[in-house]
């Protein structure tokens, strides 16, 4: 069985408490109704967390324009499909596609911190990643709908797929 929790910011602290596991999000923020978890939440909030971590960690590396730190987030054979439908596989091209980008057309480009992040729990060690964001380039925000897949690595948590899709407005 899988855990939904919904978080209002992926990139909130979250810190130990004496709440139940089944009444917070993994931000330590109160589930919306129909939001209650299942027995095992805890540690589950407890991945979701370290995952939003990671979220928050891709953020602070696209805006150094830091195509190695960006990288490192994924695993060594991700799979990485881009707002127009391309694929990249593999963290070494995706560290070589997004070294292209921030020295050249995303160069100064910002990413917000993820929000409104949804967390599925797939199996042990696999978490289906939600999220609204987008980028900042020359005053205009891009709002993308992005997916990951978490898993648990002997690294730490690191994204094995990643999917952006551009919202029009």
């Amino acid at each position: 069985m899988s855990d939904k929790i919904r978080t209002e910011n992926a990139a909130s602290d979250h810190s130990a408490s004496d709440h139940s596991a089944s009444d917070h999000s993994a931000s330590g923020q109160a589930l919306s109704p129909g939001q209650g978890a299942s027995p095992g939440t805890a540690s589950a909030n407890g991945e979701y967390a370290e995952i939003a971590t990671l979220l928050t960690r891709l953020a602070e590396a696209w805006n150094a324009g830091d195509a190695t730190a960006y990288a490192a987030l994924f695993t060594e054979d991700a799979d990485y499909i881009t707002f127009d439908g391309r694929l990249t596989q593999g963290r070494d091209a995706i560290e070589s596609s997004h070294r292209w980008l921030f020295d050249g057309p995303l160069k100064g480009s910002t990413m917000a911190a993820p929000a409104d992040t949804r967390f599925k729990r797939l199996a042990d060690g696999a978490v289906l990643v939600i999220s609204t964001g987008g980028t900042t380039l020359n005053g205009q925000l891009r709002t993308s709908t992005v997916s990951f897949t978490a898993v648990r690595t002997p690294q730490g948590w690191r994204f094995a797929s990643f999917q952006n899709t551009r919202v029009s407005h």
